[in-house]
Protein backbone atom coordinates (compact mmCIF):
# COMPACT_ATOMS: atom_id res chain seq x y z
CA UNK A 1 0.00 0.00 0.00
CA UNK A 2 1.07 3.41 -0.46
CA UNK A 3 1.23 5.52 2.79
CA UNK A 4 -0.18 9.32 2.10
CA UNK A 5 -2.03 11.23 5.02
CA UNK A 6 -4.95 12.86 5.84
CA UNK A 7 -6.33 16.06 4.58
CA UNK A 8 -7.77 18.03 7.24
CA UNK A 9 -11.60 19.45 7.56
CA UNK A 10 -12.10 23.15 6.53
CA UNK A 11 -14.75 25.24 8.11
CA UNK A 12 -16.59 28.53 6.45
CA UNK A 13 -15.38 31.86 6.85
CA UNK A 14 -16.77 34.88 5.76
CA UNK A 15 -15.88 37.41 3.19
CA UNK A 16 -16.29 39.96 0.10
CA UNK A 17 -15.21 39.71 -3.37
CA UNK A 18 -11.96 41.05 -4.90
CA UNK A 19 -11.64 41.82 -8.70
CA UNK A 20 -7.99 39.80 -10.03
CA UNK A 21 -5.65 41.98 -11.64
CA UNK A 22 -1.67 40.75 -13.14
CA UNK A 23 0.51 41.61 -10.22
CA UNK A 24 4.77 40.93 -9.48
CA UNK A 25 6.00 38.26 -7.69
CA UNK A 26 7.76 39.10 -4.84
CA UNK A 27 11.47 39.71 -4.65
CA UNK A 28 13.91 36.37 -5.21
CA UNK A 29 15.67 35.06 -1.84
CA UNK A 30 12.09 35.64 0.09
CA UNK A 31 11.52 32.31 2.30
CA UNK A 32 8.62 31.01 0.09
CA UNK A 33 7.39 27.70 -0.69
CA UNK A 34 6.69 26.79 -4.99
CA UNK A 35 6.19 29.47 -7.35
CA UNK A 36 3.98 28.18 -9.95
CA UNK A 37 5.98 26.24 -12.28
CA UNK A 38 3.61 26.67 -15.49
CA UNK A 39 0.29 26.62 -16.35
CA UNK A 40 -2.07 25.54 -13.89
CA UNK A 41 0.36 23.36 -12.27
CA UNK A 42 1.82 24.11 -8.84
CA UNK A 43 4.51 22.58 -6.84
CA UNK A 44 3.89 20.22 -3.50
CA UNK A 45 1.77 21.63 -0.78
CA UNK A 46 3.22 23.64 1.79
CA UNK A 47 2.69 21.17 4.43
CA UNK A 48 4.74 18.36 2.47
CA UNK A 49 8.25 18.02 1.82
CA UNK A 50 9.69 15.16 -0.62
CA UNK A 51 13.76 14.23 0.46
CA UNK A 52 14.56 13.55 -3.45
CA UNK A 53 17.98 12.79 -2.09
CA UNK A 54 17.28 9.41 -0.80
CA UNK A 55 17.22 7.83 -4.17
CA UNK A 56 16.45 4.48 -3.06
CA UNK A 57 13.02 5.60 -1.52
CA UNK A 58 10.03 8.12 -1.58
CA UNK A 59 10.52 9.71 1.40
CA UNK A 60 8.08 12.99 2.65
CA UNK A 61 8.17 14.88 5.85
CA UNK A 62 4.43 16.50 6.13
CA UNK A 63 4.29 19.04 8.78
CA UNK A 64 0.90 19.68 10.75
CA UNK A 65 0.44 22.53 8.73
CA UNK A 66 2.36 25.70 9.78
CA UNK A 67 5.03 25.05 12.39
CA UNK A 68 4.28 27.86 14.82
CA UNK A 69 6.15 28.93 17.89
CA UNK A 70 5.02 27.98 21.29
CA UNK A 71 3.03 25.29 20.14
CA UNK A 72 3.33 20.87 20.30
CA UNK A 73 3.34 20.04 16.36
CA UNK A 74 3.47 16.11 15.26
CA UNK A 75 6.28 15.53 12.47
CA UNK A 76 5.65 12.13 10.26
CA UNK A 77 8.00 10.78 7.72
CA UNK A 78 6.43 8.76 5.10
CA UNK A 79 8.29 5.99 3.17
CA UNK A 80 7.34 3.84 0.24
CA UNK A 81 8.97 2.20 -2.78
CA UNK A 82 9.61 4.27 -6.10
CA UNK A 83 7.57 2.54 -8.86
CA UNK A 84 10.04 1.27 -11.44
CA UNK A 85 13.12 1.42 -9.29
CA UNK A 86 15.08 -2.11 -7.99
CA UNK A 87 13.26 -2.80 -4.53
CA UNK A 88 15.65 -2.27 -1.67
CA UNK A 89 15.83 -3.43 2.20
CA UNK A 90 15.74 -0.47 4.76
CA UNK A 91 17.80 -1.57 7.42
CA UNK A 92 17.34 1.61 9.74
CA UNK A 93 16.28 5.56 9.34
CA UNK A 94 17.58 8.14 11.68
CA UNK A 95 15.79 11.59 12.25
CA UNK A 96 17.64 14.58 12.97
CA UNK A 97 16.65 18.12 14.41
CA UNK A 98 18.03 21.08 15.29
CA UNK A 99 17.96 22.05 18.97
CA UNK A 100 18.15 25.21 21.12
CA UNK A 101 16.15 28.04 22.09
CA UNK A 102 17.55 30.60 18.32
CA UNK A 103 15.04 31.37 15.86
CA UNK A 104 16.88 28.48 13.28
CA UNK A 105 15.97 25.80 16.15
CA UNK A 106 13.16 23.71 15.90
CA UNK A 107 12.73 22.59 19.77
CA UNK A 108 14.93 23.54 23.28
CA UNK A 109 17.09 20.14 24.23
CA UNK A 110 15.33 18.79 27.09
CA UNK A 111 12.10 18.92 25.14
CA UNK A 112 13.42 17.35 22.32
CA UNK A 113 14.55 14.33 24.93
CA UNK A 114 11.11 13.80 25.88
CA UNK A 115 9.46 12.93 22.26
CA UNK A 116 8.51 9.56 22.50
CA UNK A 117 8.86 8.01 18.90
CA UNK A 118 6.57 5.57 17.44
CA UNK A 119 6.61 3.31 13.92
CA UNK A 120 3.77 1.96 12.18
CA UNK A 121 3.78 -0.21 9.10
CA UNK A 122 7.13 -0.95 7.55
CA UNK A 123 5.60 -5.05 6.12
CA UNK A 124 4.39 -8.10 7.35
CA UNK A 125 7.12 -9.60 9.61
CA UNK A 126 9.12 -6.41 9.84
CA UNK A 127 8.37 -4.95 12.83
CA UNK A 128 9.71 -1.64 13.37
CA UNK A 129 10.24 0.18 16.07
CA UNK A 130 12.08 3.35 17.66
CA UNK A 131 15.32 2.32 19.09
CA UNK A 132 15.34 4.71 21.82
CA UNK A 133 17.23 6.55 23.97
CA UNK A 134 17.99 9.69 21.29
CA UNK A 135 21.52 10.89 20.65
CA UNK A 136 22.35 14.65 21.25
CA UNK A 137 25.16 16.44 19.99
CA UNK A 138 26.52 19.36 17.93
CA UNK A 139 23.05 21.15 18.55
CA UNK A 140 20.67 18.30 17.19
CA UNK A 141 18.67 15.42 18.30
CA UNK A 142 18.36 12.61 16.62
CA UNK A 143 15.90 9.05 17.26
CA UNK A 144 16.94 6.04 15.07
CA UNK A 145 14.49 3.53 13.88
CA UNK A 146 14.68 0.00 12.34
CA UNK A 147 13.14 -3.39 11.91
CA UNK A 148 12.96 -6.46 13.87
CA UNK A 149 13.56 -8.33 10.63
CA UNK A 150 15.02 -6.76 7.59
CA UNK A 151 12.01 -7.29 5.11
CA UNK A 152 12.35 -5.91 1.54
CA UNK A 153 10.76 -2.46 0.67
CA UNK A 154 8.11 -3.25 -1.66
CA UNK A 155 4.17 -3.22 -1.67
CA UNK A 156 3.61 -1.25 1.73
CA UNK A 157 4.43 2.08 3.28
CA UNK A 158 6.26 2.90 6.36
CA UNK A 159 5.27 5.80 8.78
CA UNK A 160 7.57 7.33 11.41
CA UNK A 161 6.35 10.12 13.82
CA UNK A 162 7.94 12.24 16.24
CA UNK A 163 4.73 12.97 18.19
CA UNK A 164 4.18 16.34 20.39
CA UNK A 165 7.28 18.01 19.62
CA UNK A 166 7.19 21.58 21.95
CA UNK A 167 8.42 24.12 19.67
CA UNK A 168 10.41 27.08 20.92
CA UNK A 169 9.58 30.57 21.67
CA UNK A 170 11.24 32.02 18.20
CA UNK A 171 10.11 32.39 14.77
CA UNK A 172 12.06 31.92 11.82
CA UNK A 173 14.78 34.20 10.14
CA UNK A 174 15.15 31.20 7.59
CA UNK A 175 14.96 27.41 6.96
CA UNK A 176 15.06 24.30 9.23
CA UNK A 177 17.92 21.85 9.10
CA UNK A 178 16.10 18.34 9.54
CA UNK A 179 17.34 15.64 8.00
CA UNK A 180 16.39 11.85 7.73
CA UNK A 181 19.36 9.41 6.23
CA UNK A 182 18.20 6.22 5.27
CA UNK A 183 20.42 3.14 5.35
CA UNK A 184 19.89 0.34 2.82
CA UNK A 185 20.92 -3.05 1.51
CA UNK A 186 20.51 -4.55 -1.73
CA UNK A 187 20.15 -7.82 0.24
CA UNK A 188 18.59 -9.08 3.67
CA UNK A 189 22.01 -11.09 4.92
CA UNK A 190 24.63 -7.82 3.86
CA UNK A 191 26.62 -6.74 6.96
CA UNK A 192 25.53 -2.80 7.74
CA UNK A 193 29.53 -2.03 6.69
CA UNK A 194 28.24 -2.78 3.23
CA UNK A 195 24.92 -0.80 3.74
CA UNK A 196 23.85 1.99 1.16
CA UNK A 197 24.19 5.60 3.56
CA UNK A 198 21.95 8.92 1.88
CA UNK A 199 20.89 11.91 3.76
CA UNK A 200 18.58 14.60 2.54
CA UNK A 201 17.53 17.75 4.27
CA UNK A 202 13.67 18.57 4.38
CA UNK A 203 13.83 22.26 1.92
CA UNK A 204 11.50 25.19 3.19
CA UNK A 205 10.93 24.21 6.73
CA UNK A 206 9.78 27.51 8.58
CA UNK A 207 8.49 27.99 11.90
CA UNK A 208 5.80 31.00 12.06
CA UNK A 209 4.66 33.40 14.70
CA UNK A 210 2.56 31.82 17.48
CA UNK A 211 -0.58 34.28 16.32
CA UNK A 212 -0.21 33.27 12.60
CA UNK A 213 -2.98 30.47 10.99
CA UNK A 214 -4.21 29.52 7.82
CA UNK A 215 -5.15 26.39 6.69
CA UNK A 216 -8.93 25.43 4.78
CA UNK A 217 -8.37 26.30 0.97
CA UNK A 218 -11.52 25.14 -0.84
CA UNK A 219 -13.92 25.56 -3.38
CA UNK A 220 -17.24 26.10 -2.15
CA UNK A 221 -19.14 24.74 -4.95
CA UNK A 222 -18.64 21.07 -5.94
CA UNK A 223 -18.88 22.22 -9.85
CA UNK A 224 -19.00 25.67 -11.13
CA UNK A 225 -21.37 25.85 -13.89
CA UNK A 226 -19.26 26.93 -17.11
CA UNK A 227 -18.81 30.67 -17.80
CA UNK A 228 -19.84 31.62 -14.00
CA UNK A 229 -18.00 32.66 -11.10
CA UNK A 230 -16.95 30.12 -8.20
CA UNK A 231 -16.18 30.77 -4.49
CA UNK A 232 -12.40 30.59 -2.66
CA UNK A 233 -12.44 30.63 0.97
CA UNK A 234 -10.63 29.54 3.60
CA UNK A 235 -9.63 30.43 7.47
CA UNK A 236 -6.62 32.81 8.48
CA UNK A 237 -5.47 34.77 11.34
CA UNK A 238 -2.31 37.13 11.60
CA UNK A 239 -1.94 37.26 8.20
CA UNK A 240 -2.44 38.53 4.54
CA UNK A 241 -3.09 36.81 1.16
CA UNK A 242 -2.74 36.94 -2.31
CA UNK A 243 -4.63 34.82 -4.60
CA UNK A 244 -2.54 32.96 -7.51
CA UNK A 245 -3.60 31.40 -10.39
CA UNK A 246 -3.28 30.93 -14.40
CA UNK A 247 -5.03 32.08 -17.30
CA UNK A 248 -5.64 29.19 -20.02
CA UNK A 249 -3.59 31.55 -22.10
CA UNK A 250 -0.90 30.64 -19.23
CA UNK A 251 -0.74 34.79 -18.10
CA UNK A 252 0.00 34.52 -13.89
CA UNK A 253 -2.59 36.89 -11.90
CA UNK A 254 -1.97 38.05 -8.53
CA UNK A 255 -4.37 39.44 -6.50
CA UNK A 256 -3.90 40.74 -2.89
CA UNK A 257 -7.17 40.25 -0.82
CA UNK A 258 -5.55 41.30 2.60
CA UNK A 259 -7.29 39.73 5.66
CA UNK A 260 -10.30 38.85 3.42
CA UNK A 261 -11.45 34.83 3.83
CA UNK A 262 -13.31 34.89 0.75
CA UNK A 263 -12.82 35.52 -3.10
CA UNK A 264 -15.17 35.62 -6.20
CA UNK A 265 -12.98 34.06 -8.85
CA UNK A 266 -13.27 35.23 -13.01
CA UNK A 267 -16.01 33.59 -14.92
CA UNK A 268 -14.57 30.19 -15.85
CA UNK A 269 -14.86 28.13 -18.65
CA UNK A 270 -12.32 25.27 -17.78
CA UNK A 271 -10.44 23.29 -14.60
CA UNK A 272 -8.60 26.29 -12.90
CA UNK A 273 -6.07 25.51 -10.24
CA UNK A 274 -5.80 28.68 -7.55
CA UNK A 275 -2.54 29.46 -4.38
CA UNK A 276 -3.30 31.34 -1.96
CA UNK A 277 -0.54 32.71 -0.43
CA UNK A 278 -0.70 33.91 3.55
CA UNK A 279 2.14 36.33 4.64
CA UNK A 280 2.55 36.94 8.28
CA UNK A 281 2.10 40.20 9.76
CA UNK A 282 4.01 40.03 13.00
CA UNK A 283 7.24 40.25 13.92
CA UNK A 284 10.48 40.92 12.26
CA UNK A 285 10.24 38.34 8.96
CA UNK A 286 7.38 38.38 6.53
CA UNK A 287 6.84 34.43 6.20
CA UNK A 288 5.08 32.80 3.59
CA UNK A 289 2.20 29.56 3.88
CA UNK A 290 0.68 28.57 1.03
CA UNK A 291 -2.33 25.82 -0.07
CA UNK A 292 -3.61 25.23 -3.47
CA UNK A 293 -7.09 24.10 -4.73
CA UNK A 294 -9.00 23.43 -8.17
CA UNK A 295 -12.31 24.60 -9.17
CA UNK A 296 -14.21 22.04 -11.15
CA UNK A 297 -15.95 23.41 -14.42
CA UNK A 298 -19.24 21.61 -15.53
CA UNK A 299 -18.68 20.86 -19.17
CA UNK A 300 -15.39 22.60 -19.06
CA UNK A 301 -13.35 24.16 -22.34
CA UNK A 302 -10.51 21.53 -22.42
CA UNK A 303 -6.97 22.11 -23.59
CA UNK A 304 -5.06 18.81 -23.60
CA UNK A 305 -1.17 17.15 -24.83
CA UNK A 306 -2.57 13.62 -24.94
CA UNK A 307 -6.27 12.14 -24.61
CA UNK A 308 -6.89 8.67 -24.34
CA UNK A 309 -10.07 7.56 -24.88
CA UNK A 310 -10.61 3.52 -24.44
CA UNK A 311 -15.02 4.05 -25.12
CA UNK A 312 -17.33 6.05 -27.23
CA UNK A 313 -16.99 9.79 -27.74
CA UNK A 314 -19.86 11.69 -28.95
CA UNK A 315 -18.94 14.94 -30.37
CA UNK A 316 -22.43 17.54 -30.28
CA UNK A 317 -20.55 20.01 -31.95
CA UNK A 318 -17.97 20.74 -34.98
CA UNK A 319 -14.92 18.81 -34.32
CA UNK A 320 -11.70 21.12 -36.04
CA UNK A 321 -7.87 19.50 -36.66
CA UNK A 322 -5.39 22.32 -36.49
CA UNK A 323 -3.57 23.28 -39.74
CA UNK A 324 -1.34 20.86 -40.28
CA UNK A 325 -1.72 18.40 -38.02
CA UNK A 326 -3.42 14.72 -38.64
CA UNK A 327 -6.40 12.66 -37.21
CA UNK A 328 -5.54 8.58 -37.28
CA UNK A 329 -8.17 6.23 -36.26
CA UNK A 330 -8.52 2.74 -36.96
CA UNK A 331 -12.31 3.10 -37.36
CA UNK A 332 -14.71 6.21 -37.67
CA UNK A 333 -18.32 6.12 -37.58
CA UNK A 334 -20.76 8.67 -38.06
CA UNK A 335 -24.30 8.79 -37.23
CA UNK A 336 -25.84 11.81 -39.11
CA UNK A 337 -28.82 12.09 -36.48
CA UNK A 338 -31.52 13.50 -38.64
CA UNK A 339 -28.53 15.48 -41.19
CA UNK A 340 -28.29 13.89 -44.40
CA UNK A 341 -24.02 13.58 -44.77
CA UNK A 342 -20.82 14.28 -43.42
CA UNK A 343 -18.90 17.07 -44.93
CA UNK A 344 -14.94 16.88 -45.55
CA UNK A 345 -13.87 20.23 -46.74
CA UNK A 346 -10.39 19.08 -48.05
CA UNK A 347 -9.00 15.69 -49.21
CA UNK A 348 -9.63 12.05 -47.24
CA UNK A 349 -7.06 9.48 -47.82
CA UNK A 350 -7.89 6.35 -45.65
CA UNK A 351 -4.33 4.60 -45.99
CA UNK A 352 -4.51 0.78 -46.31
CA UNK A 353 -7.97 1.03 -44.32
CA UNK A 354 -11.37 0.13 -45.94
CA UNK A 355 -14.05 2.37 -45.90
CA UNK A 356 -17.54 1.61 -45.63
CA UNK A 357 -20.81 3.39 -46.00
CA UNK A 358 -23.95 2.13 -45.36
CA UNK A 359 -25.85 5.66 -46.42
CA UNK A 360 -24.77 7.85 -49.10
CA UNK A 361 -20.97 9.24 -50.43
CA UNK A 362 -21.27 12.36 -52.29
CA UNK A 363 -17.94 14.26 -53.17
CA UNK A 364 -17.91 18.10 -53.96
CA UNK A 365 -15.03 19.94 -55.21
CA UNK A 366 -12.50 17.38 -53.13
CA UNK A 367 -10.96 13.92 -53.76
CA UNK A 368 -11.40 11.02 -51.71
CA UNK A 369 -8.84 8.71 -52.02
CA UNK A 370 -9.07 4.95 -50.50
CA UNK A 371 -6.18 2.70 -50.78
CA UNK A 372 -8.23 -0.47 -49.30
CA UNK A 373 -11.70 -1.48 -50.02
CA UNK A 374 -14.33 1.33 -50.61
CA UNK A 375 -17.91 -0.24 -50.36
CA UNK A 376 -21.21 2.08 -50.53
CA UNK A 377 -24.50 0.24 -49.87
CA UNK A 378 -26.37 3.39 -50.69
CA UNK A 379 -26.49 5.85 -54.05
CA UNK A 380 -23.02 7.13 -54.73
CA UNK A 381 -22.55 10.80 -56.62
CA UNK A 382 -19.44 11.92 -58.31
CA UNK A 383 -19.63 15.87 -59.73
CA UNK A 384 -16.56 15.43 -60.90
CA UNK A 385 -14.45 12.52 -62.45
CA UNK A 386 -14.16 9.16 -61.85
CA UNK A 387 -10.79 7.73 -62.48
CA UNK A 388 -9.52 4.20 -62.20
CA UNK A 389 -5.71 4.31 -61.88
CA UNK A 390 -3.36 2.07 -63.99
CA UNK A 391 -4.36 -1.03 -65.53
CA UNK A 392 -7.37 -1.87 -62.80
CA UNK A 393 -10.70 -2.10 -64.16
CA UNK A 394 -14.53 -1.33 -62.81
CA UNK A 395 -16.85 -4.01 -62.72
CA UNK A 396 -20.38 -3.41 -62.95
CA UNK A 397 -23.33 -5.85 -63.48
CA UNK A 398 -25.71 -3.10 -64.75
CA UNK A 399 -24.84 0.19 -66.76
CA UNK A 400 -27.71 2.17 -66.71
CA UNK A 401 -27.31 6.41 -68.53
CA UNK A 402 -28.68 8.77 -66.60
CA UNK A 403 -32.35 9.01 -65.27
CA UNK A 404 -33.09 12.16 -67.08
CA UNK A 405 -32.62 10.24 -70.37
CA UNK A 406 -29.55 12.27 -71.53
CA UNK A 407 -26.78 9.55 -73.01
CA UNK A 408 -23.91 7.60 -71.08
CA UNK A 409 -20.76 8.89 -72.36
CA UNK A 410 -17.87 7.10 -72.26
CA UNK A 411 -14.85 9.34 -72.99
CA UNK A 412 -11.80 7.19 -74.36
CA UNK A 413 -8.23 7.02 -72.39
CA UNK A 414 -5.69 10.11 -72.88
CA UNK A 415 -3.11 7.25 -72.57
CA UNK A 416 -4.36 4.71 -75.00
CA UNK A 417 -6.97 2.92 -75.11
CA UNK A 418 -8.18 -0.39 -77.55
CA UNK A 419 -11.69 1.30 -78.07
CA UNK A 420 -11.33 3.41 -81.71
CA UNK A 421 -13.24 6.43 -80.09
CA UNK A 422 -16.03 8.17 -78.23
CA UNK A 423 -18.59 5.53 -77.58
CA UNK A 424 -22.38 6.60 -76.63
CA UNK A 425 -25.35 4.19 -75.61
CA UNK A 426 -28.38 4.74 -77.05
CA UNK A 427 -31.14 6.25 -75.37
CA UNK A 428 -34.20 4.06 -75.31
CA UNK A 429 -36.08 5.01 -78.45
CA UNK A 430 -33.38 3.13 -79.78
CA UNK A 431 -34.05 -0.72 -79.20
CA UNK A 432 -35.23 -3.93 -80.49
CA UNK A 433 -38.41 -4.42 -78.42
CA UNK A 434 -39.13 -7.45 -77.96
CA UNK A 435 -36.54 -9.55 -79.97
CA UNK A 436 -38.84 -11.87 -81.55
CA UNK A 437 -38.92 -15.75 -80.20
CA UNK A 438 -36.75 -18.00 -82.88
CA UNK A 439 -36.89 -15.44 -85.36
CA UNK A 440 -32.49 -14.92 -86.54
CA UNK A 441 -31.89 -11.20 -86.54
CA UNK A 442 -28.63 -9.29 -87.96
CA UNK A 443 -27.17 -6.24 -85.95
CA UNK A 444 -27.93 -3.22 -87.31
CA UNK A 445 -24.63 -2.02 -88.17
CA UNK A 446 -23.78 -2.02 -84.68
CA UNK A 447 -20.46 -3.12 -82.86
CA UNK A 448 -21.76 -3.64 -79.29
CA UNK A 449 -25.32 -5.60 -78.37
CA UNK A 450 -27.21 -5.20 -74.80
CA UNK A 451 -29.60 -7.40 -74.44
CA UNK A 452 -31.94 -7.21 -70.98
CA UNK A 453 -34.25 -9.05 -69.18
CA UNK A 454 -37.20 -6.87 -67.88
CA UNK A 455 -39.57 -10.13 -67.06
CA UNK A 456 -39.84 -12.58 -64.79
CA UNK A 457 -38.93 -15.55 -66.83
CA UNK A 458 -35.58 -16.82 -67.85
CA UNK A 459 -34.83 -17.15 -71.46
CA UNK A 460 -31.71 -17.42 -73.45
CA UNK A 461 -29.89 -16.42 -77.01
CA UNK A 462 -28.28 -18.13 -79.59
CA UNK A 463 -25.35 -16.48 -81.28
CA UNK A 464 -24.80 -17.68 -84.59
CA UNK A 465 -22.08 -17.11 -87.10
CA UNK A 466 -22.43 -16.13 -90.56
CA UNK A 467 -25.19 -19.26 -92.34
CA UNK A 468 -27.17 -19.58 -89.45
CA UNK A 469 -24.77 -21.89 -87.68
CA UNK A 470 -25.17 -21.41 -83.89
CA UNK A 471 -21.84 -20.55 -82.00
CA UNK A 472 -22.73 -21.20 -78.55
CA UNK A 473 -26.15 -20.32 -76.24
CA UNK A 474 -25.76 -17.59 -73.13
CA UNK A 475 -28.39 -17.24 -70.77
CA UNK A 476 -30.27 -13.94 -69.92
CA UNK A 477 -31.77 -13.12 -66.31
CA UNK A 478 -31.70 -9.61 -65.84
CA UNK A 479 -28.73 -8.24 -68.38
CA UNK A 480 -25.80 -9.62 -70.59
CA UNK A 481 -23.49 -7.20 -72.38
CA UNK A 482 -20.97 -8.76 -75.39
CA UNK A 483 -19.60 -8.03 -78.50
CA UNK A 484 -21.10 -9.89 -81.97
CA UNK A 485 -18.78 -9.31 -84.65
CA UNK A 486 -20.46 -7.57 -88.08
CA UNK A 487 -22.74 -10.73 -90.12
CA UNK A 488 -23.33 -12.70 -87.25
CA UNK A 489 -27.21 -13.15 -85.74
CA UNK A 490 -28.61 -13.89 -82.46
CA UNK A 491 -32.19 -15.28 -81.75
CA UNK A 492 -34.60 -15.30 -78.44
CA UNK A 493 -35.53 -18.78 -77.35
CA UNK A 494 -37.94 -18.84 -73.95
CA UNK A 495 -40.71 -16.83 -73.00
CA UNK A 496 -38.56 -14.12 -71.27
CA UNK A 497 -39.43 -10.49 -71.77
CA UNK A 498 -36.02 -9.59 -73.76
CA UNK A 499 -34.54 -6.17 -75.03
CA UNK A 500 -31.67 -5.44 -77.17
CA UNK A 501 -29.53 -2.23 -77.03
CA UNK A 502 -27.07 -1.38 -80.30
CA UNK A 503 -23.94 0.45 -79.44
CA UNK A 504 -21.53 1.34 -82.36
CA UNK A 505 -17.79 2.38 -81.33
CA UNK A 506 -17.17 5.75 -82.73
CA UNK A 507 -20.44 7.50 -82.83
CA UNK A 508 -23.78 7.26 -82.29
CA UNK A 509 -26.26 4.54 -84.58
Amino acid sequence: MTVTPEPAQPTPGPGIPHTPVPGTKPEPGTPESGRLPGPGIFSEPDNRRTLHAITALDVKLILPQQLNAATDRDLKFYFNEIPGKPAVFLRKVRIEIPVGEGEQDLATEPNARNVHPSAAGGGSGGGWAYAGPPGAGGGKVWYDFGPNNPVQFTGFGLVLTLPAVRINTKASTGPLDIRVTAYTSSAADTPEPGWTVSTDTASGVYKFPTGFEFSGLRVEEVMVPYNTSGTLRWESQAANCTVVYKTKDGDEMRCDVGAEKEWFTPHLTTYTNFRVEARSVEGQNSLVYALNTTALVDTPDLNLHTLNVGGTTTFSNTVTIATGQALSVDTIKVSPNGRPNIAFFDDVWLDEKDLYVKGNIETRMTNAGAKGLLKVAGNTTLNGHLTVAGDHSIRTRHLRGPVDGRTLIIDEDKTGTELPGPVKLLSAVNYQNPVLKDRWSEPKDSDFLYFGNSGAVECSIDIAVPGGIPAYTVQVDGGFCFVVPAGWQYRKRGEGNLKVFFVKFGRSL
